[in-house]
């Protein structure tokens, strides 16, 4: 009988390249990039796969011979009708394909197309289900995260989905899954273009789940009430002539969704398969990845597929357009002309209201709106922020202590080269995968230079922000003018990144850098006028001694109850780690002469060495160094000797 290891190696040896990964997590057990690109030495494999718990990950695309697999969810709930719809169209296709059954339940299928460059991994089919509520909903074992159309709940589950273009997935004989028949996967057929675009439309039509059509703030302006060009054009334009006038192709195969027809339209560049769906000649649903105009799986109504693709999504101009053309009763520059004075209620009308739950990165920490995070330069502000980014971009603890909403991230590293933050996330990281959805900029227009209108635009292309971050903000505002109360001044620029941060639903956190003076409160200490922390919804503050790697993070706010957690920096993985409460977590007068004994040393102590410099008792020093390690202060090398921490800048 054939072993996990002698099936990898004949897996390679038929011109796959083949990984190991975790069986319980799917997560590659290496760093398995490099082998998108070439096929794994025998001697490697070899090593791989001594361990028992190793699962074998097969990297789908290119370096595969063109290898592509389609993954069915939620227990294979679309297989059958995936089945029987090819079978009617392509008779035999189904049969001489590579099937398998799953760990979860579900199935994969498996084939080679040499005619096309496969593309990266799709998501075709999917659909919503209504849930009581926000938070986490488990399927099948696996758990979702509900999102909110209108006043419903929903949790999405994606049922059909493909693995291409720099993708893997685990295979058999890994435990759990089971090759079904005969073919096996080093022996499932080559396709033609024609056939897989037969399995892929025909996943497609399986899709129970269009997004909503969500509108750019901007649009809203335009397409508000009858009579403006924007309104007028969502009934009257012609979607398919803007589509074909940059670019786009008509496939020519049509569908239907709940009874509405559906066109499948190819984005420019792309010679084979789909890019979105038109429905009803009015809304294009984008599912593909690789668009640079539209995100995937993220709905357009006419008015807004004219203003990005004709106007590089300024909807103003678009409208402008639009009203020389004829469309609309209004100028295009009507609405911002009229003065509406903004709605009021009373007591009672308020009560009545039901608004829905503040959106936090963090719960009872970092808060929706716009939150200001204070420290003194090279304390790891930086590295806090990174840590933040990452565990939200993956929906980890954040400091190991504190759940979080996963989601997006787009993290503004100012002050940082890419060769820097490429070396702290893999310290960070420590072998991980690095998460797709932290988008990280290193360079970006001013605040009042373009720079909010540029951020917002990135909020909206990317799509379902958990975070935003400035690192730093005075980096980002520029130099500010001279001209006027330093106060206002102050204010008016953080209300402008409030106004973004509340207008699109962002939580937002910028760096700040604190005052050498001391203060009774730490928030008096942000450099700047109070006009900063002013129009600030939250506030965070690092109290920390030079040198020391512990620190007590200050919280304040809005709607924050005033909280300090003592945290420590732990140099080997760059990530900060919770201790506690910070009033829980005291240093004594004795245990800062041992640190500073180690501070003003070059080398490594010992519990007696400690003793005879200090004078302090040697059974004191051997109960507190470990103490001391715990949180931080110190680090034990070997055994019986301990030595000073030294924070990277």
């Amino acid at each position: 009988m054939k072993t996990l290891k002698d099936y990898a190696l004949q897996c390679a040896q038929s011109g796959l390249s083949v990984i190991p990964a975790d069986i319980k997590t799917k997560i590659p057990s290496v760093k398995w990039k490099p082998y998108q690109n070439e096929i794994a030495s025998e001697s490697v494999i070899r090593s791989w796969f001594n361990r028992n718990e190793a699962a074998l990950g097969i990297v789908s695309g290119k370096i595969s011979n063109g290898l592509e697999m389609l993954d069915f969810d939620n227990e294979g709930e679309l297989l059958r009708a995936f089945a029987e719809k090819v079978e009617k169209i392509a008779p035999g296709l189904i049969g001489r394909l590579f099937w398998e059954d799953t760990q979860s339940g579900g199935n994969h299928c498996a084939y080679y197309c040499n005619e096309l460059e496969i593309p990266s991994s799709l998501e075709l089919a999917k659909k919503g289900v209504k849930v009581d509520g926000p938070g986490d909903h488990t399927f099948n074992g696996k758990s979702y995260k509900s999102k909110r159309y209108g006043n419903k709940w929903h949790v999405i589950l994606t049922l059909l989905e493909t693995r291409g273009e720099g993708g893997y997935f685990i295979t058999a004989p890994s435990k759990g899954y089971k090759q079904l028949y005969e073919v096996s996967l080093t022996q499932a057929p080559v396709i033609s273009a024609e056939e897989r675009q037969i399995l892929i439309d025909v996943a497609l039509s399986l899709n129970q789940w269009i997004e909503p059509v969500t509108q750019h703030s901007t649009e809203k302006k335009f397409t508000e009430r009858k009579g403006l060009p924007g309104t007028d054009f969502n009934e009257r334009g012609d979607v398919r002539a803007i589509l074909r006038k940059n670019g786009w192709e008509d496939t020519g195969r049509t569908g239907d969704f709940n009874g509405i027809p559906v066109e499948h339209w190819r984005r420019p560049g792309k010679k084979n398969s789909s890019s979105a769906s038109l429905i009803d000649g009015k809304i294009l649903h984008v599912f593909s990845s690789n668009t640079d105009t539209f995100k995937p799986w993220t709905s357009y109504g006419p008015f807004s597929l004219y203003a990005l693709l004709e106007h590089n999504g300024d909807f103003t101009e678009a409208a402008k357009a639009l009203a020389k053309d004829g469309y609309g009763e209004e100028k295009a520059s009507a609405p911002s002309k009229v003065v509406q004075v903004p709605k009021g209620y009373t007591a009672a009308e308020l009560m009545e209201i039901d608004f829905p739950e503040p959106k936090w990165a963090i719960p009872n920490v970092l808060c929706d709106g716009l939150n200001l995070f204070g420290g003194k330069p090279k304390q790891g502000k930086s590295m806090f922020a990174l840590n933040l980014g990452i565990t939200i971009a993956s929906g980890e603890k954040a400091f190991g202590e504190f759940k979080v909403n996963q989601g997006n991230v787009i993290y503004l590293a100012l002050e940082d080269p890419f060769r820097r933050v490429k070396r702290r996330l893999e310290i960070m990281l420590q072998g991980k995968t690095a998460p797709g959805n932290l988008y990280i900029y290193n360079d970006w227009p001013k605040l009042n230079e373009g720079g909010l209108v540029e951020l917002e635009k990135k909020i909206h292309e990317i799509g379902d922000i958990g975070l935003l971050m400035i690192d730093t903000l005075v980096k980002f505002r520029g130099t500010p003018s001279k001209i006027g109360n330093p106060y206002s001044i102050d204010y008016e620029d953080v209300a402008k990144l409030k106004d973004l941060s509340d207008k699109c639903d962002v939580p937002t956190l910028a760096v700040c850098h604190l005052r050498k003076e001391l203060a009774e409160d730490i928030f008096d200490t942000f450099s700047g006028t109070l006009g900063l922390t002013g129009a600030a919804d939250g506030l965070l503050a690092f109290a920390k001694k030079r040198g020391q790697s512990s620190a007590d993070l200050h919280i304040t706010g809005r709607d924050i109850e005033d909280a300090e957690y003592a945290l420590k920096f732990n140099s080997d993985t760059y990530l900060w780690e919770f201790l506690g409460k910070s009033r829980d977590i005291k240093s004594t007068k004795n245990q800062q002469i041992i640190y500073d004994a180690f501070k003003n040393c070059e080398y490594s102590l010992s519990p007696k060495e400690i003793h005879d410099m200090t004078g302090l008792s040697l059974q004191y020093v051997k109960k507190t160094l470990p103490r001391m390690c715990e949180k931080g202060e110190i680090k034990r090398i070997d055994r019986g000797q301990y030595a000073f921490i030294e924070l990277p800048d």
